[in-house]
C-alpha cells in the first residue's frame, strides 16, 4: 500500500514538472516577443490633410412653400382658391309639335293646315304666323320649318301627319280595293294520296329526270343510282355535297 502511494506521489511530481517548464517556455517567449516588438523604430504616420467643410447656403424663403402649403392647420395652406362652379340648368324640353293636315297653293299663296297639340281643329297658317309655341318660317309641299326660342326645327308633313288619321286611310284604301277571288278548294286526300306522290317522284317520260320547267335544269328521280357524270340522252348527272348533304340533278350538254 506505501509502495501505491510512493508511486503517486511520483507521477504527481513529474506532472507539476512538466506543467513548470511549460509555463517557463511560454514566460521566455512572450519576453523575448515584447522586447523584439519594443525595440523596433517608430514608425512615421501619415496625418490625413484637413479639408475644410463648405458653408451652408442660406434656405430661400421660398423653399418654405412647400411646408406651409402642407401644413394641416393653417387655414391657407392652399394659395389656388377653389370656386363652386353651378353646373349649367338642363335643356329645356321641346313642346310637341302640331299636327299637319296637308299644303293649299294658290296664286302663289302657301297656307298649311295644322291643328295645334291636343286641339282637333285645322287652320290654315301663313310664314311669319305663330303656331303655339313655334313660328311658322318656311312652307313647301313636304316640308315645313318651325322654330323654336333659337332652335330651328324642318319637319316632313308625313311625320306631323296625326296617328288617328292612318287607320282611316288604311281602311278607306281597303273599301275601295276589289274583293279577293273566292278560294278554291282543293281536295288534300287526293294530293297526298301514294299515288300521285309516287307518280310526282318518277322521271318525266323520255327524260333522265325530273322537268320542273327550270329549262336546262332536271331534278334527279327517286331511285336514281346512277353515278355522278353519267351521260344519257343529251343530260349529265351531277351530283354536289352541300350543307344538307348532296344535291342531284341533270344538265344540259351542248347546245
Amino acid at each position: 500500500m506505501n509502495r501505491k502511494l510512493i508511486w503517486l506521489n511520483v507521477l504527481m511530481v513529474a506532472v507539476l514538472g512538466a506543467a513548470g517548464y511549460q509555463w517557463r517556455q511560454m514566460t521566455r517567449k512572450s519576453a523575448e516577443q515584447t522586447k523584439a516588438f519594443l525595440s523596433q523604430p517608430p514608425r512615421p504616420q501619415q496625418v490625413p490633410v484637413y479639408v475644410p467643410a463648405q458653408p451652408v447656403a442660406a434656405v430661400p424663403p421660398a423653399n418654405y412653400l412647400p411646408a406651409a402649403q402642407q401644413l394641416l392647420f393653417a387655414k391657407d395652406r392652399n394659395p389656388d382658391e377653389i370656386i363652386d362652379v353651378k353646373p349649367p340648368d338642363p335643356p329645356k324640353p321641346v313642346p310637341p309639335f302640331p299636327a299637319a293636315f296637308g299644303v293649299i297653293s294658290m296664286f302663289g299663296d302657301t297656307t298649311v293646315l295644322l291643328a295645334e297639340p291636343g286641339k282637333a281643329d285645322q287652320k290654315g297658317y301663313r310664314v311669319g304666323e305663330k303656331v303655339g309655341p313655334f313660328l311658322l318660317t318656311k312652307i313647301t309641299q313636304d316640308e315645313i320649318t318651325l322654330a323654336w326660342e333659337d332652335k330651328t326645327f324642318t319637319k316632313r308633313l308625313a311625320e306631323l301627319t296625326p296617328k288617328e288619321a292612318a287607320p282611316a286611310r288604311q281602311e278607306a284604301a281597303a273599301n275601295a280595293a276589289p274583293a279577293p277571288p273566292p278560294a278554291i278548294p282543293v281536295n288534300k286526300a287526293a294530293i297526298t294520296s301514294p299515288e300521285i306522290v309516287k307518280k310526282t317522284q318518277e322521271a318525266t317520260p323520255g327524260l333522265p329526270g325530273i322537268d320542273t320547267g327550270a329549262g336546262d335544269m332536271l331534278v334527279c328521280a327517286a331511285g336514281d343510282d346512277s353515278p355522278s357524270g353519267t351521260v344519257r340522252g343529251g343530260w349529265r348527272k351531277v351530283i354536289t355535297r352541300g350543307p344538307f348533304g348532296n344535291m342531284c340533278r341533270w344538265t344540259r350538254v351542248g347546245p
